[in-house]
């Protein structure tokens, strides 16, 4: 699935994660990022996208105008990804390296903060065509993980999806494939990701497809398990369930799967009628 991350890293500014003193400076003021967030959700379910990002940018301004650096960062990591999905290059890009720069300047690497943000700025990068750019960053994000959570957390799962399409577009699909599978194997361990559990079964279909496209029984048993989930009456249909079933049907259209793409698409849409 090339149109979008299979988990869409975020992180507020959490200091309970830090393993070190950081160096915030003092402020003014502070932004309340976590009660912004919290808005910024009840949007997103609503699907009022451009206000979300207003809200945040808005949120933005006014921590840089405080000078609240704390503030600055945990709305940067957020608004990274929303300029992924709303395609804003520039802005996408320009949020990447201004976080990137913050961290640093924080005292932040070796962090699990860090590393979140690192997995969320690269994907973007990749999703703009710098793959190249973006792939020491993952490998950041991993050391710094694997510093300070277990093995088995859930947000592994995203850094080794995101890391695999990373590999991919780099053409090292080997690699690439290693990692979609150690994702696969986090993630159905948590009964609550079951969805980004199909997306990995999708992006190991098309690689398997891309690999070799005799593999056609690889590819099927793959597509079979993505649509097994997204067929299950336990999933709830909502926003989230929308906007990757929109994506994945992109990607089920170009190995073929044309019926099971009709079917996640007109799912979609009745999902976002009912919202609207």
């Amino acid at each position: 699935m090339k149109e979008t991350d299979y988990i869409d890293p975020s992180c507020p500014f959490d200091v309970s994660e830090f393993r070190k003193t950081p160096s915030i400076p003092e402020s003014e003021d502070r932004v309340d990022v976590l009660d912004t967030l919290k808005r910024v959700d009840n949007l997103y379910a609503q699907m009022r996208y451009e206000e979300a990002e207003n809200l945040l940018e808005d949120k933005l301004a006014k921590a840089v105008q405080f000078g609240d650096k704390a503030g600055e960062l945990g709305l940067l990591s957020e608004l990274i990804g929303v300029y992924r999905k709303s395609r804003e290059r520039e802005k996408g890009l320009d949020a990447c390296h201004r976080a990137f720069d913050l961290i640093k300047e924080m005292g932040l690497e070796g962090t699990s903060t860090a590393g979140t943000i690192w997995i969320n700025g690269a994907t973007t990068m990749r999703a703009f065509g710098h793959s190249e750019e973006g792939l020491p960053y993952f490998y950041m994000a991993s050391r710094a993980y694997s510093d300070t959570i277990a093995a088995d957390d859930y947000r592994f799962a995203g850094l080794y999806n995101n890391l695999g399409s990373c590999l991919e577009d780099l053409n090292r699909n080997e690699e690439a494939m290693k990692y979609y599978k150690m994702a696969l194997n986090i993630v159905k361990q948590n009964p609550l990701s079951e969805l980004d559990a199909a997306i990995t079964w999708l992006s190991m279909a098309e690689l398997y497809d891309k690999m070799d496209p005799r593999q056609d029984d690889m590819v099927e048993n793959c597509v079979d398990q993505c649509m097994d989930i997204f067929n299950k009456e336990s999933i709830p249909r909502d926003e989230y369930y929308a906007f990757h079933a929109m994506n994945c049907s992109k990607g089920l259209r170009s190995l073929g799967y044309f019926k099971d793409a009709k079917v996640l698409e007109r799912r979609a849409e009745e999902i976002k009628s009912e919202i609207s």
